[in-house]
């Protein structure tokens, strides 16, 4: 009888280990199954498109301030030099000013070539003035060939308001531009040095 209990005893020890092994097994390959099902592979998740990035707008209108000049005469090598006509306005009011370019005479033709950062389609020309303006008399566009075109012609003429800009407007130029040179004659009014302080030039960049 005791040989009886006892296989019954171990019977049941054998399934309920069996059982156990099982539960285990079957625990382990759920816990597996949730481990590599939680994400998706990297490739295969579905991700929002990035916004495209705005371009910016083509035909920008810029206005810029020479960068470097040369004339055909400068009263100094620094102080009132060709140089002084680059960058932007600096002489804040009117008279003879060391930081406006004039020329070595105070009664003669001269001109100063400016030349600027951007090539642009011009629309537009600015010149500052801070002496005796206005003796000029022409102004050229330089384009990128090296080819002037004449944008204005005028005769000395006097004026009263100091500092005086003058403002020189473009419609439809068909050439890109790299420098403008200015021509004055001192010679007419004999009032003395027309000095230039700065020039702008306004257009589309290319």
């Amino acid at each position: 009888m005791k040989r009886q209990v006892a296989a019954t005893i171990l019977v049941l020890a054998l399934v309920t280990l069996a059982c156990g092994q099982a539960s285990k097994v079957i625990t382990d390959v759920s816990e597996t199954l949730e481990a590599t099902t939680v994400e998706a592979p990297e490739e295969s998740k579905a991700t929002a498109k990035p916004a495209a990035t705005a371009k910016p707008p083509r035909g920008d209108s810029i206005s810029q301030w020479a960068i470097s000049a040369v004339a055909s005469s400068e009263y100094g090598a620094s102080d009132w030099s060709a140089m002084q006509a680059t960058g932007a306005p600096d002489t804040p009011e009117c008279g003879d000013q060391v930081t406006a370019w004039a020329s070595a005479e105070s009664n003669t033709v001269e001109w100063i070539e400016l030349t600027y950062d951007t090539p642009v389609r011009p629309t537009e020309v600015n010149i500052f003035q801070t002496y005796n303006p206005s003796q000029v008399v022409k102004v050229e566009l330089i384009d990128t060939e090296s080819t002037y075109h004449e944008i204005y012609a005028r005769e000395p003429e006097l004026i009263e308001e100091c500092p005086y800009v003058i403002s020189i407007p473009m419609v439809d130029f068909d050439y890109i531009v790299t420098g403008i040179r200015i021509t004055i004659d001192q010679s007419v009014l004999e009032i003395g040095w027309n000095e230039i302080d700065a020039v702008e030039l306004v257009g589309v960049a290319e």
